[in-house]
Protein backbone atom coordinates (compact mmCIF):
# COMPACT_ATOMS: atom_id res chain seq x y z
CA UNK A 1 0.00 0.00 0.00
CA UNK A 2 0.99 3.39 -0.95
CA UNK A 3 0.74 4.90 2.49
CA UNK A 4 3.26 2.51 3.93
CA UNK A 5 5.97 4.57 1.49
CA UNK A 6 6.02 7.21 4.07
CA UNK A 7 8.92 8.97 4.69
CA UNK A 8 10.14 12.23 6.33
CA UNK A 9 13.67 13.35 4.85
CA UNK A 10 12.28 17.06 5.67
CA UNK A 11 8.69 17.27 4.80
CA UNK A 12 6.09 17.73 8.00
CA UNK A 13 4.13 14.11 7.33
CA UNK A 14 6.71 11.67 5.42
CA UNK A 15 5.60 13.22 2.01
CA UNK A 16 8.65 13.12 1.09
CA UNK A 17 8.59 9.06 0.07
CA UNK A 18 5.38 9.16 -1.15
CA UNK A 19 6.23 11.99 -3.48
CA UNK A 20 9.77 10.03 -4.18
CA UNK A 21 7.61 6.87 -5.06
CA UNK A 22 5.23 8.61 -7.51
CA UNK A 23 7.88 9.89 -9.82
CA UNK A 24 10.06 6.18 -9.66
CA UNK A 25 6.83 4.98 -11.13
CA UNK A 26 5.39 7.11 -13.74
CA UNK A 27 8.65 9.14 -14.30
CA UNK A 28 9.51 12.84 -14.91
CA UNK A 29 9.45 14.71 -17.88
CA UNK A 30 10.83 18.46 -16.68
CA UNK A 31 11.89 17.84 -12.93
CA UNK A 32 9.98 21.17 -12.06
CA UNK A 33 7.69 21.86 -9.23
CA UNK A 34 6.07 24.85 -7.57
CA UNK A 35 5.02 24.67 -3.99
CA UNK A 36 2.81 27.13 -1.68
CA UNK A 37 2.71 27.69 1.02
CA UNK A 38 5.65 26.43 2.57
CA UNK A 39 6.26 28.00 6.29
CA UNK A 40 8.70 31.07 6.82
CA UNK A 41 12.17 29.92 4.89
CA UNK A 42 10.48 26.66 3.20
CA UNK A 43 12.58 24.59 5.99
CA UNK A 44 9.60 21.73 6.44
CA UNK A 45 8.10 21.48 2.95
CA UNK A 46 6.93 18.91 0.19
CA UNK A 47 9.95 20.35 -2.53
CA UNK A 48 12.90 20.62 -0.43
CA UNK A 49 14.12 17.03 -0.72
CA UNK A 50 13.55 17.32 -4.44
CA UNK A 51 15.16 20.72 -4.42
CA UNK A 52 18.66 19.27 -2.48
CA UNK A 53 18.64 15.68 -3.17
CA UNK A 54 16.83 14.91 -6.46
CA UNK A 55 18.13 17.87 -8.75
CA UNK A 56 14.51 19.64 -8.76
CA UNK A 57 14.29 23.16 -9.78
CA UNK A 58 10.94 25.16 -8.81
CA UNK A 59 9.51 27.74 -7.42
CA UNK A 60 8.12 28.61 -3.86
CA UNK A 61 5.29 30.97 -2.58
CA UNK A 62 4.80 32.07 1.22
CA UNK A 63 3.54 34.91 2.61
CA UNK A 64 6.06 34.76 5.38
CA UNK A 65 9.31 34.48 2.83
CA UNK A 66 11.55 37.20 3.14
CA UNK A 67 14.31 38.69 0.32
CA UNK A 68 16.76 36.23 1.53
CA UNK A 69 15.07 33.17 0.80
CA UNK A 70 14.82 34.38 -3.11
CA UNK A 71 17.88 32.38 -3.21
CA UNK A 72 16.42 28.47 -3.01
CA UNK A 73 13.13 30.25 -5.17
CA UNK A 74 10.87 30.77 -2.17
CA UNK A 75 9.35 34.44 -2.83
CA UNK A 76 6.92 36.17 -0.82
CA UNK A 77 3.42 35.76 -2.60
CA UNK A 78 -0.40 35.78 -1.52
CA UNK A 79 -2.35 32.94 -3.48
CA UNK A 80 -5.64 34.17 -4.82
CA UNK A 81 -8.23 33.80 -7.48
CA UNK A 82 -7.77 37.09 -8.64
CA UNK A 83 -3.87 37.00 -8.82
CA UNK A 84 -3.23 33.12 -9.51
CA UNK A 85 -2.79 32.80 -12.86
CA UNK A 86 -1.03 36.03 -13.34
CA UNK A 87 1.86 34.92 -10.62
CA UNK A 88 2.35 31.46 -13.06
CA UNK A 89 2.74 34.09 -15.53
CA UNK A 90 4.99 35.94 -13.31
CA UNK A 91 7.52 33.13 -12.62
CA UNK A 92 7.04 31.64 -15.76
CA UNK A 93 5.63 27.95 -14.25
CA UNK A 94 4.98 25.90 -17.09
CA UNK A 95 1.36 24.91 -18.11
CA UNK A 96 2.68 20.80 -17.09
CA UNK A 97 4.64 21.19 -14.46
CA UNK A 98 6.01 17.74 -13.24
CA UNK A 99 4.47 18.55 -9.37
CA UNK A 100 2.57 21.06 -7.53
CA UNK A 101 1.69 21.14 -3.50
CA UNK A 102 -0.63 23.45 -2.18
CA UNK A 103 -1.09 24.40 1.53
CA UNK A 104 -2.76 27.78 2.47
CA UNK A 105 -5.20 26.15 5.24
CA UNK A 106 -8.23 27.80 4.00
CA UNK A 107 -9.07 28.61 0.18
CA UNK A 108 -6.95 25.23 -1.33
CA UNK A 109 -9.80 23.98 -3.18
CA UNK A 110 -10.42 26.71 -4.49
CA UNK A 111 -7.17 27.46 -5.52
CA UNK A 112 -6.58 24.25 -7.34
CA UNK A 113 -10.01 24.91 -9.31
CA UNK A 114 -8.67 28.14 -10.82
CA UNK A 115 -5.34 27.04 -11.21
CA UNK A 116 -6.74 24.01 -13.56
CA UNK A 117 -8.43 25.82 -15.65
CA UNK A 118 -5.05 26.73 -17.50
CA UNK A 119 -2.23 24.85 -15.91
CA UNK A 120 -2.25 20.90 -15.36
CA UNK A 121 0.73 19.52 -13.18
CA UNK A 122 1.00 15.94 -13.42
CA UNK A 123 1.30 14.94 -10.26
CA UNK A 124 -0.85 17.19 -7.27
CA UNK A 125 -0.30 17.47 -3.45
CA UNK A 126 -2.92 19.14 -1.51
CA UNK A 127 -4.09 19.72 2.35
CA UNK A 128 -7.48 18.11 2.69
CA UNK A 129 -10.10 18.74 5.76
CA UNK A 130 -9.96 15.34 7.52
CA UNK A 131 -13.12 16.16 9.81
CA UNK A 132 -15.74 15.18 7.41
CA UNK A 133 -15.96 11.29 6.58
CA UNK A 134 -16.07 10.22 2.46
CA UNK A 135 -20.08 10.91 2.09
CA UNK A 136 -20.07 14.71 2.82
CA UNK A 137 -18.84 16.55 -0.17
CA UNK A 138 -18.36 19.42 1.40
CA UNK A 139 -16.44 23.10 0.86
CA UNK A 140 -16.02 25.83 2.14
CA UNK A 141 -16.67 29.04 1.01
CA UNK A 142 -13.77 31.44 -0.74
CA UNK A 143 -12.82 33.85 1.71
CA UNK A 144 -10.19 36.23 -0.02
CA UNK A 145 -8.89 36.93 3.65
CA UNK A 146 -7.96 33.08 3.90
CA UNK A 147 -6.59 31.83 7.38
CA UNK A 148 -5.87 28.47 9.54
CA UNK A 149 -8.08 26.69 9.95
CA UNK A 150 -8.05 27.55 13.77
CA UNK A 151 -9.48 30.87 13.14
CA UNK A 152 -12.62 29.70 13.67
CA UNK A 153 -11.72 27.01 16.65
CA UNK A 154 -9.92 24.41 17.20
CA UNK A 155 -9.42 22.47 14.09
CA UNK A 156 -12.52 23.56 12.56
CA UNK A 157 -14.93 22.44 9.50
CA UNK A 158 -14.41 26.17 8.43
CA UNK A 159 -11.63 25.31 5.96
CA UNK A 160 -10.75 23.89 2.60
CA UNK A 161 -12.84 20.85 1.42
CA UNK A 162 -13.36 16.83 1.72
CA UNK A 163 -12.06 14.46 0.47
CA UNK A 164 -15.06 13.51 -1.41
CA UNK A 165 -14.79 17.07 -2.87
CA UNK A 166 -11.66 16.76 -3.81
CA UNK A 167 -12.36 13.65 -5.21
CA UNK A 168 -15.17 15.21 -7.99
CA UNK A 169 -12.76 17.93 -8.51
CA UNK A 170 -9.84 15.67 -9.34
CA UNK A 171 -12.27 14.02 -11.65
CA UNK A 172 -13.81 16.76 -12.98
CA UNK A 173 -10.16 18.55 -14.16
CA UNK A 174 -9.05 14.90 -15.19
CA UNK A 175 -6.81 13.48 -12.46
CA UNK A 176 -7.19 10.01 -10.17
CA UNK A 177 -7.14 10.01 -6.10
CA UNK A 178 -4.15 8.10 -5.11
CA UNK A 179 -3.42 8.30 -1.44
CA UNK A 180 -3.01 10.26 1.69
CA UNK A 181 0.15 10.79 3.84
CA UNK A 182 -0.32 8.42 7.20
CA UNK A 183 -1.55 11.22 9.22
CA UNK A 184 -4.56 11.99 6.52
CA UNK A 185 -3.31 15.68 6.19
CA UNK A 186 -2.57 15.53 2.57
CA UNK A 187 -3.86 13.84 -0.61
CA UNK A 188 -2.08 13.11 -3.66
CA UNK A 189 -3.31 12.74 -7.20
CA UNK A 190 -2.08 12.06 -10.45
CA UNK A 191 -3.40 13.39 -13.75
CA UNK A 192 -4.99 10.77 -16.06
CA UNK A 193 -3.20 10.64 -18.87
CA UNK A 194 0.00 9.67 -16.99
CA UNK A 195 -1.59 6.62 -17.03
CA UNK A 196 -1.68 5.62 -13.41
CA UNK A 197 -2.19 1.89 -12.52
CA UNK A 198 -4.29 0.18 -10.39
CA UNK A 199 -0.98 -2.70 -9.65
CA UNK A 200 1.23 0.07 -8.44
CA UNK A 201 -1.59 2.23 -6.87
CA UNK A 202 -3.87 -0.12 -5.53
CA UNK A 203 -6.32 2.31 -3.14
CA UNK A 204 -6.82 4.45 -6.53
CA UNK A 205 -10.14 6.16 -6.58
CA UNK A 206 -10.66 4.33 -3.25
CA UNK A 207 -11.59 7.34 -1.05
CA UNK A 208 -12.80 5.07 1.70
CA UNK A 209 -9.65 2.65 2.02
CA UNK A 210 -7.41 6.17 2.00
CA UNK A 211 -9.57 7.43 4.91
CA UNK A 212 -9.78 4.22 6.58
CA UNK A 213 -6.09 3.61 6.58
CA UNK A 214 -5.49 7.02 8.48
CA UNK A 215 -8.74 6.72 11.25
CA UNK A 216 -6.27 4.96 13.93
CA UNK A 217 -3.40 7.72 13.92
CA UNK A 218 -6.04 10.48 13.56
CA UNK A 219 -8.11 9.19 16.63
CA UNK A 220 -5.19 8.62 18.68
CA UNK A 221 -3.86 12.22 17.69
CA UNK A 222 -6.35 14.66 17.43
CA UNK A 223 -8.65 14.77 20.14
CA UNK A 224 -11.61 15.71 17.28
CA UNK A 225 -12.48 13.69 14.00
CA UNK A 226 -15.11 12.98 11.92
CA UNK A 227 -18.13 15.29 12.40
CA UNK A 228 -16.63 18.81 13.09
CA UNK A 229 -17.58 21.86 14.65
CA UNK A 230 -20.63 23.49 12.59
CA UNK A 231 -19.83 27.19 12.46
CA UNK A 232 -23.29 29.38 11.93
CA UNK A 233 -23.95 31.75 9.52
CA UNK A 234 -21.25 30.36 7.12
CA UNK A 235 -22.72 28.85 4.16
CA UNK A 236 -20.99 25.47 2.85
CA UNK A 237 -20.58 24.73 -0.48
CA UNK A 238 -20.59 21.11 -2.35
CA UNK A 239 -18.20 20.49 -5.02
CA UNK A 240 -21.26 19.43 -6.69
CA UNK A 241 -23.21 22.38 -6.86
CA UNK A 242 -19.77 24.85 -7.44
CA UNK A 243 -18.90 22.43 -10.68
CA UNK A 244 -22.54 22.05 -11.73
CA UNK A 245 -22.25 18.27 -11.56
CA UNK A 246 -25.72 16.41 -13.03
CA UNK A 247 -25.56 13.40 -10.57
CA UNK A 248 -22.83 11.67 -8.28
CA UNK A 249 -21.08 9.34 -10.53
CA UNK A 250 -19.15 6.99 -8.43
CA UNK A 251 -18.36 4.79 -10.87
CA UNK A 252 -15.08 4.54 -10.30
CA UNK A 253 -15.39 4.86 -7.06
CA UNK A 254 -16.08 1.47 -4.59
CA UNK A 255 -18.85 3.18 -2.74
CA UNK A 256 -19.15 0.59 -0.10
CA UNK A 257 -21.18 1.87 2.44
CA UNK A 258 -24.45 4.06 2.81
CA UNK A 259 -23.05 5.76 6.14
CA UNK A 260 -20.41 6.07 7.99
CA UNK A 261 -20.15 6.87 12.09
CA UNK A 262 -17.05 7.51 13.49
CA UNK A 263 -16.23 8.33 17.11
CA UNK A 264 -15.18 11.57 18.61
CA UNK A 265 -12.99 10.41 21.41
CA UNK A 266 -11.53 7.48 22.85
CA UNK A 267 -10.54 8.02 26.69
CA UNK A 268 -7.41 7.00 28.48
CA UNK A 269 -9.98 3.73 29.95
CA UNK A 270 -10.42 2.87 26.21
CA UNK A 271 -14.48 4.25 26.93
CA UNK A 272 -15.78 5.82 23.54
CA UNK A 273 -17.57 9.31 23.65
CA UNK A 274 -19.66 9.23 20.47
CA UNK A 275 -22.17 10.96 18.39
CA UNK A 276 -26.16 10.74 20.84
CA UNK A 277 -27.35 7.28 20.06
CA UNK A 278 -24.59 5.88 18.32
CA UNK A 279 -23.28 2.55 19.83
CA UNK A 280 -19.66 1.43 18.45
CA UNK A 281 -17.48 -1.45 19.35
CA UNK A 282 -14.11 -0.54 20.35
CA UNK A 283 -12.65 -3.22 18.78
CA UNK A 284 -14.47 -2.33 15.87
CA UNK A 285 -12.59 1.04 14.89
CA UNK A 286 -11.65 1.94 11.44
CA UNK A 287 -13.45 -0.23 8.86
CA UNK A 288 -15.14 -2.15 11.29
CA UNK A 289 -16.70 1.33 12.47
CA UNK A 290 -19.12 1.61 9.11
CA UNK A 291 -22.80 0.44 9.45
CA UNK A 292 -23.25 -1.39 6.70
CA UNK A 293 -26.22 -1.89 4.49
Amino acid sequence: MINLKDNKVFSQNGEDGIIEHIFDTIGTTNKFFLEFGTGPGAVECNTRHLRENKEWKGVMWDLGATPDNENIGLFKEKIELENVHGLFEKYNISENLDFMSIDIDYNDWHIWKKIGEKYKPRVVCIEYNFQYSPYDDVVAPYDPEGGPMGREGKLTSCAQGSILAYYKLAKYLGYSLICSDAKGINLFFIRNDCNPKIEDFPMMNDLFTIYDLTFHLRLSTYDIIGYPNIKKNVKYLSAQEILNLEDEDFSDCKHEYLRWYIPMRVYDDGRLQCPIGLQLNPSGLGLGSHSKI
